[in-house]
C-alpha cells in the first residue's frame, strides 16, 4: 500500500479517539486541558502511521523485521507510560502492519513485499503474511492493554 492509503485508513482508526476525547471535553467529563490529547492524536496518527516504512529513511531493505514489528511503538509507549494516550500510537502502526498484509491484485507475494531479515534473506510470501497479522493484531491487543493497566494498578 502506498503512503496515502495507509494515512487515510490510518486516520479513519484515529477519528474514533479525536470524536471521544471532543464528546468528553463538550460534557464536561474530563480536565479541560485534555484539550491538547486532540494534536497529540492527529500527530501520532501521522508518525505511526507511516511509521514502519522509516526504513526508506535508513537506507535499510524495505519491509525490513525491525520496522515492520512492535518493537518501536512498544518502546515509545514504555518510555512515556504515565503520559495518557501514549499507547495509542500502536493503533496506526499496527493497522500499517495489517494493510501491508493485502496486495495489489494479481501480483505474487515476492521481492520487495516479503520482510526482510537481513543480510539479503527474506521471508517467504506466507510467512510475511502470517508475521504482518500476528504483528498487527498484537498491537491493537496490547494498545488495550496498555490502556486498561493503569486504571486496574
Amino acid at each position: 500500500m502506498n503512503r496515502k492509503g495507509h494515512l487515510t485508513i490510518g486516520f479513519v482508526f484515529t477519528i474514533p479517539f479525536i470524536v471521544s476525547n471532543i464528546v468528553m471535553l463538550c460534557l464536561g467529563n474530563v480536565e479541560p486541558w485534555l484539550w491538547w490529547m486532540i494534536p497529540k492524536y492527529v500527530l501520532m496518527w501521522f508518525l505511526f502511521s507511516l511509521g514502519p516504512d522509516m526504513d526508506f529513511a535508513f537506507k535499510v531493505q524495505h519491509r525490513n523485521w525491525f520496522f515492520h514489528s512492535l518493537i518501536i511503538p512498544v518502546i515509545f509507549t514504555i518510555c512515556f507510560w504515565g503520559i495518557k494516550g501514549t499507547s495509542f500510537c500502536l493503533i496506526p502502526w499496527s493497522v500499517h502492519l495489517l494493510c501491508d498484509v493485502f496486495q495489489e491484485p494479481g501480483k505474487k507475494p515476492v521481492g520487495s513485499f516479503c520482510i526482510s531479515t537481513g543480510k539479503g534473506e527474506r521471508l517467504t510470501g506466507r510467512q510475511t503474511k502470517q508475521w504482518l497479522r500476528i504483528q498487527g493484531l498484537g498491537g491493537l491487543v496490547l494498545a488495550c492493554l496498555f490502556d486498561i493497566i493503569p486504571m486496574v494498578v
